[in-house]
């Protein structure tokens, strides 16, 4: 089966209920926006190794579920198939785990100090974009808190690594 099905060359796409909307409806330019954050950060767990690598793919995951309830207008989907508190909490341990071995911040950090926490903090900036299209979305159409939660917390997550990947154990780096 080709991925070529022509049924969006008229600017219309399906949801998971099959409904067809415009290709510029807000929950579709949610989808993009995560799809857009979730490329970014491919590009990043090319580059990791370890514990960030081990993280990239856990958010990577998320990041998918995140899709699955963007994409799910019809309620069609288990709740075991979104994020949950649970994901959250994983995304607020490699925080801390981050925090621990960088150690306090001591000025503002320039994105580009390696080539993986450059990729970090573009992808870190793709999720903020895509956080605020979600909540933009939210105004209309009521989201699950869990995921606007998970949304927030993943900017965090995606900065401490950054740090991580910058000022790692044994790094020279120095923040401003």
């Amino acid at each position: 089966m080709s991925i070529v099905t022509r049924r969006g060359d008229a600017g219309e796409t399906s949801l998971l209920s099959g409904k067809r909307v415009k290709k510029c409806d807000l929950r579709v330019e949610c989808l993009g926006a995560v799809d857009e954050a979730a490329a970014f950060l491919g590009m990043a767990r090319a580059k990791a190794r370890g514990y960030v690598a081990q993280s990239l793919c856990a958010i990577l995951g998320g990041l998918s579920r995140v899709m699955a309830e963007l994409a799910d207008d019809a309620g069609i989907l288990p709740l075991e198939r979104f994020v949950s508190d649970a994901h959250t909490a994983e995304l607020e341990r490699i925080v801390e785990y981050c925090e621990r071995e960088t150690g306090p911040m001591k000025g503002f950090v320039l994105p580009g100090e390696t080539p993986l926490s450059a990729d970090l903090h573009v992808a870190r900036t793709a999720v903020r974009r895509a956080e605020r299209r979600i909540a933009a979305l939210n105004e209309t159409t009521p989201l699950r808190a869990e995921l606007l939660r998970y949304m927030n917390r993943l900017s965090d997550a995606l900065f401490a690594l950054a740090r991580l990947s910058a000022e790692g154990p044994g790094s020279k780096v120095t923040p401003l």
